[in-house]
């Protein structure tokens, strides 16, 4: 199994709390910065490069303090730029630690002016299955700032367009709301990923009834582990959006707790459509070793039948095989044909028998 539940933390051993030191599998791309200011009547957008950004320092994050502040950072693996963001937003060094460690579990933590948000997006790769990034989220008054570990997916594209057109309510609210549908976006795609391991046990379930094979027992194998993969960040996130559900945080409005909620029924939906999934392979799993079993029975049947019409064959092939000298039937003219005449219905009422048994 490898490093599926803990990735290698030996950098971190003997550090201080709060020390900045990525923990991840580390991303060769430079930090992108995008800064994006919205109210109901303008949005501005802005992206900055991490020697921009470590220049300009608070100058380039400065906003009116009307309408809603953005900052997305893609990017996790450069501390220097986590660490000037924190200081920025006075932003605690155990959630900035949190930030570069790519291996938290799902939570929600509230903290003085701010609370922290931190998640999995799993989405299905054709070739080398589920992949996962980690999103992280710092919610302030009318601030919020994203962290994710690389650019590769379209994971805010579906809320980005709603904001630039200014589709539906999202710009005449305010950032938790905006902290809210970028989560629902991300929730979204954990859907995609449970259409594609359906699809893909069914295919399985259809080999497995139809010609079991080795192929489509490691097919299985490879379906529940990637099942565990999925349980391993979707289960506690159940937990996570439900403590967000209960906040009495005042960064968090009555009207988007509604929202919140209606996420919170997705993700104990998902849970529950992941849970239906592992039984089904479990059965699968059942299913395989009861067809490779009643496979194996049916020859050994069939085996044993043909063995069973030969034993009288053999016994009466043997007698007229031992050599003895006064053999009645040795002389006769018709001896030979009749011994062969008895073999043969001796086997047929046999095969009869047995198929009047439905042993065949």
């Amino acid at each position: 199994m490898g490093k599926f539940f803990f990735l290698d933390r030996k950098e971190k051993r003997g550090a201080a709390p709060g020390t900045l030191i990525h923990v991840g599998e580390w991303k060769e791309f430079p930090v992108q910065l995008t800064v994006r200011r919205y109210d109901e009547g303008v949005f501005q957008e802005d992206s900055f490069s991490r020697e921009e950004f470590l220049a300009g320092g608070r100058d380039s994050m400065v906003f009116s303090g009307k309408g809603v502040f953005w900052l997305d950072v893609c990017g996790i693996h450069d501390a220097a730029v986590v660490q000037k963001i924190g200081e920025l937003f006075s932003i605690h060094p155990l959630v900035q630690e949190d930030i570069v460690s790519a291996t938290q579990r799902p939570k929600y933590e509230e903290f003085e002016g701010f609370s922290f948000f931190v998640m999995k997006q799993l989405t299905w790769g054709k070739k080398t299955g589920v992949e996962s990034q980690q999103v992280s989220f710092v919610l302030g008054k009318d601030w919020l700032l994203s962290f994710r570990e690389t650019p590769q997916y379209p994971l805010f594209d579906g809320v980005l367009k709603r904001l630039r057109n200014s589709v539906g309510r999202i710009r005449k609210e305010g950032a938790d709301y905006l902290f809210y549908a970028l989560v629902d976006n991300i929730t979204d795609h954990f859907f995609e990923l449970m259409n594609e391991l359906e699809e893909k046990v069914q295919s399985l379930e259809g080999q497995i009834i139809g010609k079991p094979s080795k192929k489509s027992l490691q097919g299985l194998y490879d379906l529940k582990q990637t099942a565990l993969i999925v349980r391993k960040w979707l289960f506690p996130l159940r937990n996570t959006v439900h403590s967000l559900e209960r906040t009495e945080s005042p960064l968090i409005r009555a009207t988007t707790r509604v929202f919140l909620r209606d996420l919170g029924d997705h993700v104990f939906l998902l849970n529950d459509g992941l849970e239906g999934i592992r039984e089904w392979i479990a059965t699968l799993f059942e299913l395989y070793l009861s067809s490779v079993s009643n496979r194996m029975n049916e020859v050994m049947k069939t085996l044993t039948l043909v063995s069973t019409l030969f034993i009288p064959l053999t016994f009466v092939a043997g007698i007229y095989g031992m050599n003895f000298a006064f053999m009645p039937e040795l002389g006769w003219r018709w001896g030979y044909p009749v011994v062969l005449g008895v073999m043969g219905g001796i086997s047929a009422l046999m095969f009869v028998f047995f198929k009047k048994k439905k042993w065949f």
